[in-house]
């Protein structure tokens, strides 16, 4: 079966239809955590919730005592259960994958329903 007829439950898991490519390529860390913060915002569209209201990007560090100096920090608090644990440790490789990391940033969470763009 293709990916494509593969009905995806939105509140247990990620689309991997959504996530983008940060496997392949080099992605600059801003332009990664966009892309992962306009695809949580379509999976929360998808869930029937507010993106504006469920979806977070932040690198205000002195605001946020969560993240340091040049991170980025993306949440979606109303994903799938700790959703930033598992894309974090490479449960999508094909979008994310810790172990073959062609960037000079890599992904840490912080509750769960986050992860945070961080400098090597």
């Amino acid at each position: 079966m293709s990916q494509t007829n593969v009905k995806i439950n939105y509140d247990v898991e990620l689309d991997p239809s959504l996530l983008p490519d940060l496997a392949s390529k080099a992605v600059d860390k801003k332009t990664a955590a966009n892309q992962l913060y306009q695809a949580l915002r379509e999976q929360a569209k998808r869930m029937g919730f507010d993106p504006d209201t469920e979806v977070f990007m932040t690198d205000d560090y002195k605001k946020y005592d969560t993240i340091d100096e040049g991170d980025i920090w993306v949440c979606f608090e109303a994903g799938p259960y700790d959703w930033g644990v598992g894309y974090s440790l490479s449960s999508h490789p094909e979008s994310y994958d810790m172990m073959s990391n062609p960037h000079d940033w890599y992904l840490e969470t912080y509750y769960g329903f986050d992860v945070i763009f961080t400098d090597c």
